[in-house]
């Protein structure tokens, strides 16, 4: 779960920047 969440968070990042 946390490997997921902190895949899911990288992508946001990479999204939004």
């Amino acid at each position: 779960m946390l490997i997921f969440l902190f895949s899911y968070s990288k992508k946001l990042r990479i999204k939004k920047n």
